[in-house]
């Protein structure tokens, strides 16, 4: 149990640290944990996107890469899915 919290504080520092836009979400779209910058671009402090939905947040505009994200969410695939 002790590993698990060290390589969660590690993930997280990693997180933090990372200048690309980066949210972890369950399947059904719940934000989880999310970077600073992802929440700049949202003009939020980054605990005020945990737990929230992800289609409150982003209104994608690009029906094809939301469809392939419903495709993925629904089958649940775990991946990268870029949103405009």
């Amino acid at each position: 149990m002790a590993d698990a919290a060290v390589w969660r504080g590690r993930f997280l520092s990693l997180l933090d640290r990372s200048p690309a836009p980066t949210a972890i979400s369950s399947g059904e779209g719940l934000v989880s944990v999310a970077n600073p910058p992802f929440a700049a671009a949202l003009g939020l402090r980054p605990g005020r996107v945990a737990n929230r939905m992800l289609l409150d947040l982003l209104t994608p505009t690009n029906r094809k890469q939301l469809r392939k994200l419903d495709e993925a969410m629904r089958s649940g695939r775990r991946s990268r899915y870029p949103v405009e």
